[in-house]
């Protein structure tokens, strides 16, 4: 958690970091869990759809949404499209309800390119591949 300019506290966690194992968290830890989130100026949860949601979570994660909806910034990150969260909610109506919060005072940007870390993957692999060549030449020209 940091703070910003103004003092207001920014967090950013990954989806599933928000609710671990929350079979084995009692109901009163959760919403603990629920009004501490809820508190936070900014929050920015990524990877939203990454994994899928079991029904408890599913339900948490809508509280959760739900909570902030018109009192705090909420940022998502997800590669998948809105008609595609139904995948990873166990109910249809749980999903609609949830996108229709999210976007109603949303401003949604699509990037769309190619993923830096295939890039950067590409480009080590070209570079691994160069010092190969090179290491197998030099040994040739000692002989």
């Amino acid at each position: 958690m940091t703070r910003g300019r103004r003092g207001s506290l920014h967090l950013r966690r990954q989806t599933f970091s928000f609710f671990p194992s929350c079979r084995f968290i009692p109901a009163h830890t959760g919403s603990q869990r629920l009004r501490h989130y809820a508190k936070i100026g900014l929050l920015a949860v990524d990877e939203v759809g990454f994994l899928s949601f079991d029904t408890r979570n599913a339900d948490l994660f809508y509280q959760f949404v739900s909570r902030r909806y018109e009192r705090k910034s909420l940022v998502l990150t997800t590669n998948l499209a809105f008609n595609q969260w139904a995948t990873d909610f166990p109910n249809a109506t749980c999903a609609t309800a949830l996108i229709e919060r999210v976007v109603h005072h949303a401003d949604i940007v699509t990037i769309e390119g190619e993923s830096y870390r295939v890039r950067e993957s590409q480009e080590e692999a070209k570079k691994r591949r160069h010092e190969r060549t090179g290491r197998r030449r030099g040994a040739r020209d000692t002989k």
